[in-house]
């Protein structure tokens, strides 16, 4: 008998519509929609532990949830998680560098960042260059409302962050009226993975798993997820 067999997937959470959300008391989203599909096939049920995104990353560290969903690819990622072997999505949406309509910084070129204070989440990736740069001024934050606010009491620049993941945390009239986007963006595609836990016990899965992301990719499952979220 697998012992496992029952044994409940533990989801990291990040909120981060539409991706994942809460509503009327209940995790919803694109990515809460794939898992369980996932945890159907596999005959389990889910607890979903709710984090923000640089502590579900040290919770997966330690094996202290199994699964987590919509991560880039990383080396130092990589020594504590596995990935599922392809993308469940394709990120092409641009990063963006948001400031204020009325601020004199303009952003035409990776140079012009250098003494601007720029907001970012803690514990996320954006591009190399970026990352890696540590002469910059970088301000990090738990949550994208906070960069939110951040920018408009002027205490940072610019952030930097995809359109919709900000659009969902600002009121559509506070985004056209004191919000803009510089010129300068990165915009090369960027594959999001499902990837588990080294030191969960749902690794010796992983290969089923994988099958399974297979099977939903192949017959339009994950697709129809993205549509129904982006009516």
């Amino acid at each position: 008998m697998n012992v496992q067999a029952n044994k409940p997937i533990n989801m990291a959470v990040y909120i981060e519509p539409p991706y994942a959300d809460v509503s009327n008391g209940q995790y919803v989203g694109v990515n809460i929609d794939i898992v369980k599909l996932i945890a159907q096939k596999l005959n389990r049920r889910i607890i979903f532990t709710e984090c923000p995104f640089i502590r579900c990353m040290s919770l997966m560290r330690t094996g202290s949830v199994d699964l987590i969903v919509g991560i880039k690819k990383a080396k130092e990622r990589a020594k504590y998680v596995s990935y599922l072997d392809e993308p469940y999505n394709v990120q092409y949406f641009p990063l963006n560098f948001y400031i204020l309509k009325d601020s004199n910084h303009n952003i035409k070129q990776y140079d012009d960042l250098k003494h601007l204070r720029i907001g970012t989440i803690r514990g996320a990736l954006y591009f190399e260059r970026f990352d890696r740069d540590n002469k910059l001024l970088k301000t990090t934050v738990t949550t994208y409302e906070q960069l939110i606010k951040l920018l408009m009491k002027e205490r940072i620049d610019t952030f930097i962050e995809r359109e919709e993941s900000i659009t969902p945390w600002v009121k559509s009239d506070v985004y056209s009226q004191k919000f803009k986007k510089a010129e300068y963006q990165y915009s090369k595609a960027v594959g999001s993975y499902i990837a588990i836990s080294q030191k969960s016990s749902l690794i010796e899965e992983i290969s089923k798993i994988n099958d399974i992301q297979n099977q939903l990719i192949a017959t339009g499952a994950i697709k129809q997820i993205f549509s129904h979220w982006s009516n």
